[in-house]
């Protein structure tokens, strides 16, 4: 990882404020602030320490392949340890920009996990830029394996970057979470295909569009990666086609 991409990364991941309004909210002061909700919903779900904010998961400045989310839930939910205060910069920067080589929690995948891989090969298999790319899930259930061949090829990025369970909290910072960090995120990327999925993220379409350095990206949407949206695979599918004919 570069320099410049490593500064970034620790700057997302130690914003002190989030963490601030954890540590405040812990002592039952009260704080006005468009994090207190969504740094509220951790304490809500019982976490003794904050879990730091996501910066993203994958290598930004060698994948190909983009997905901008709504942000990322309490890794309780998952079983997932993923780092707080107490951890150093070194193990911060290795578990975000490695997470896709590490993988390796046992048994079966979640939902959005299954969506993401499922939508990767359906570009590798319909898009252009992604020709010659190396379809990620061989059939049979879905493992760690196919999270480690994500590794070159995917970066997950959220909208806001905090985390909290089923979003709450998301509305009061969506705005300033997408204008502080998003535009020098999508600066240090050099693939060539983004996807926006959920209808928060689906909103910064326009403003994704107008901060790309670069004119040879595709920029598609689609619903929540999750069965939570409704949408079959074949809608998705469909969807997908047409934006790539235009």
């Amino acid at each position: 990882m570069k320099a410049a991409e490593k500064n970034l990364l620790l700057k997302i991941a130690r914003n002190p404020e989030p963490q601030d309004i954890f540590d405040k909210l812990k002592k039952g002061k009260t704080v006005d602030s468009s994090y207190t909700e969504i740094v509220k919903a951790q304490i809500d779900f019982g976490l003794k320490q904050m879990e730091l904010p996501e910066p993203w998961s994958g290598h930004l400045s060698k994948a190909k392949l983009m997905f901008i989310g709504t942000n990322p839930a309490v890794a309780d939910l998952n079983k997932e340890q993923v780092p707080t205060a107490k951890w150093d910069d070194e193990d911060i920067c290795d578990f975000f920009d490695n997470r896709w080589i590490n993988f390796s929690k046992p048994g079966a995948l979640n939902p959005t996990w299954i969506g993401m891989i499922k939508f990767t090969d359906l570009l590798i298999e319909n898009c252009q830029k992604l020709k010659g790319c190396n379809k990620i899930h061989d059939g049979g259930s879905y493992s760690s394996t196919d999270m480690n061949k994500l590794a070159d090829l995917v970066v997950c990025v959220d909208c806001v970057h905090c985390r909290s369970d089923n979003s709450v909290g998301v509305d009061d910072c969506l705005g300033i979470e997408v204008e502080t960090w998003l535009p020098s995120i999508l600066e240090k990327f050099t693939g060539n295909v983004i996807v926006l999925h959920g209808a928060k993220a689906k909103r910064y379409a326009d403003f994704v569009k107008e901060n790309i350095p670069r004119e040879d990206v595709i920029v598609v949407q689609t619903s929540h990666l999750s069965p939570i949206s409704g949408e079959s695979d074949d809608e998705r599918k469909k969807n997908l086609l047409k934006q790539l004919k235009r």
